[in-house]
């Protein structure tokens, strides 16, 4: 900072779960335009990640300390291609939410599948947790399917066709193919139009149909 030069490791799982947190409050306060506790997140976050004091971050410059987030942010940025990591369910708030719940829910999945400790889940590689905790949610969406594919619901009674057809159980947006998108088709040169073609696209600018 300053003349001085910062040295901050990339955190692990929690310090990573609860950073975001804080992360997710500052985009939300300058998408809301709440730019009076703006100085007071920016501290919350780099004082987590750094373990330097309020004081600290205090004595520094704005431009300095804006700069310390930036870096910082960048270098927990996760470099696993994990589909989970892409899904586009928006989480809605919940009853029972509560400040920090995202490590809690994190670290209770770990425990339950592998028996660890907290003390161990804390300290995992943001990648290594992020991958495993994919497999968590994959193996536990597969034993939900192989149940789902045993019960009655799986297969709905078709009045039209007087039979039961097997309906698969939805699954979560990040375990669905990837969109292709629509895909170029080359015409045979026999299939286009004779002659110059004209481009009508612009024809009907500044026209008003009365209806």
């Amino acid at each position: 900072m300053g003349k001085e030069t910062l040295v901050v490791e990339q955190a692990h799982l929690k310090t990573w779960l609860l950073s975001s947190e804080i992360y997710s409050r500052f985009r939300k306060a300058l998408t809301d335009k709440s730019f009076t506790i703006v100085p007071m997140l920016v501290t919350e976050y780099l004082t987590l990640t750094t373990g330097l004091d309020r004081n600290f971050w205090d004595k520094q410059s704005w431009l300095d300390t804006v700069s310390a987030l930036d870096q910082i942010v960048m270098l927990n940025v996760p470099t696993i291609s994990a589909s989970i990591l892409s899904s586009k369910d928006e989480a809605k708030e919940q009853p029972w939410d509560y400040p920090q719940r995202l490590w809690y829910l994190w670290s209770n999945a770990f425990a339950h599948a592998y028996g660890w400790e907290l003390y161990e889940i804390e300290h995992l590689l943001i990648d290594d947790a992020i991958g495993l905790f994919q497999e968590i949610e994959f193996d536990q969406q597969m034993e939900k399917e192989f149940y789902y594919g045993l019960s009655e619901v799986a297969y709905p009674y078709n009045k039209s066709t007087k039979k039961s057809i097997f309906k698969p159980m939805p699954r979560p947006d990040w375990m669905l193919p990837a969109s292709k998108g629509i895909p170029k088709v080359m015409l045979d040169k026999s299939m286009l139009p004779m002659g110059q073609v004209e481009d009508i696209s612009k024809m009907f600018e500044g026209m008003v149909i009365n209806q």
